[in-house]
């Protein structure tokens, strides 16, 4: 099939004889948006849009540099179609309204990024005008504009990497071509991740005894049982008393407590996936008698740690009522979280020579993989690795 075009010569010459125009008879190839050009010699044009979707054409006096050219940009082959008017806020609703198996928590996270800091000043951006160039300005911004409220570094990264989801779905839809405006010189940049805070198993008994006077016995156990296992806050507040088996001293660990909008809600783990993890002798033996003290042994599905007031434990306002008292009396420096106690854990174990790969199984730092390796260890290796931890633990306990 030939097409046949009109263009003016070079610097407004004209092209032939007896008319105003010349004319460029092309004709289609094998290869969607690449034409053969009559003439002598025969040239090959290369039809695309850039980012912008503006339309652009590349001659090549080969088919193998027209195809090479091809390759390395994202073709059009619908010359003259017309760039989508949908806006991001309306791309941003499809996307959110398409995505039925995100996670409340999650899902509060997302909505709370855009509506805070990409809605304002992109929202009513049409998807082709959204560019390289915009973004970096935006992500610049958002420091310094009313509505960024100050963001952290954390934030700015989750809000980018919302940006650049959005629009990497806008361009397998078709409703954007081009690459990804969100690039690699966009990236957030700047601050230092908060350091760890590893505390001694000394500092973990000195943390714990603060916890039961902040509290109760309850709470002490809890920041033992962080410290010692690497549970996630939420994990650990999640616990029912059917996840502790006392005869082969170990937790099954699958559900997490997280709050959205002020409630409170069980979930799936961070890796939706649940693990086993092992307990020393000592921690086992203080879980038994703490739950036999509670009257709630031989209750499966009864809550392994409560309220004052007997309550599903929240883990924020635990942090606030006794964690943080116990971290003010003992006077540690730097002061520890309670995701640090997962650190500790993982030193502790490190300590007691565990491998790096059962060290990850049992944290939830893992891969399938890993998981299967680790359920495969010898059952003598993984209780000499418990009772060597739980020598330290006895001492540092008892005294």
């Amino acid at each position: 099939m030939e097409v046949r075009r009109k263009s003016t010569g070079v610097n407004g010459l004209r092209h032939g004889s007896g008319s105003g125009m010349a004319t460029k008879i092309r004709k289609k190839t094998r290869w969607p948006g690449i034409f053969e050009v009559a003439g002598k010699p025969v040239r090959y044009e290369v039809m695309y849009r850039d980012p912008g979707y503006r339309q652009r054409s590349k001659t090549f006096p080969t088919l193998k540099g027209a195809r090479d050219f091809q390759s390395r940009v994202r073709v059009d082959p619908a010359v003259g179609k017309k760039p989508t008017k949908e806006t991001l806020a309306q791309h941003f609703d499809y996307v959110l309204g398409n995505w039925p198996d995100l996670e409340p928590k999650y899902r509060d996270l997302i909505e709370g990024n855009w509506s805070r800091h990409i809605a304002p000043p992109l929202g009513h951006y049409p998807l082709p005008s959204i560019t390289t160039p915009v973004v970096r300005g935006f992500m610049s911004d958002m420091e310094k504009r009313s509505w960024a409220g100050g963001s952290g570094r954390r934030t700015r990264q989750q809000v980018r990497q919302l940006l650049h989801r959005l629009l990497e779905i806008a361009i397998e839809d078709g409703k954007l071509i081009g690459g990804n405006p969100v690039v690699k010189s966009t990236s957030v940049k700047g601050g230092q991740s908060r350091p760890k805070t590893i505390l001694t198993a000394e500092q973990v008994s000195l943390l714990a005894n603060a916890a039961r006077d902040a509290g109760d016995e309850g709470d002490s156990l809890l920041v033992r049982l962080l410290a010692w296992t690497g549970l996630r806050i939420g994990e650990a507040a999640a616990l029912r008393v059917g996840d502790f088996d006392p005869f082969n001293r170990q937790l099954t660990v699958q559900r997490a407590a997280k709050e959205v909008n002020g409630r409170l809600i069980q979930g799936s783990t961070k890796t939706d996936r649940h693990r086993v993890v092992p307990l020393m002798a000592g921690l086992a033996n203080d879980l038994a008698a703490y739950m036999k003290a509670r009257g709630i042994a031989g209750q499966p599905d009864a809550p392994m740690f409560t309220s004052p007031t007997g309550t599903v434990l929240r883990p924020s306002t635990w942090r606030a009522r006794v964690f943080k008292q116990a971290v003010d009396a003992t006077r540690l420096n730097p002061r520890p979280t309670p995701h640090d106690l997962r650190h500790t854990a993982a030193s502790l174990w490190d300590a007691a020579g565990v491998p790096t790969a059962v060290r990850q199984a049992i944290l939830g730092h893992t891969t399938a993989t890993m998981t299967e390796h680790y359920t495969h260890v010898v059952g003598n290796d993984l209780r000499e690795w418990t009772d060597r931890l739980g020598e330290t633990y006895k001492f540092t306990v008892e005294g």
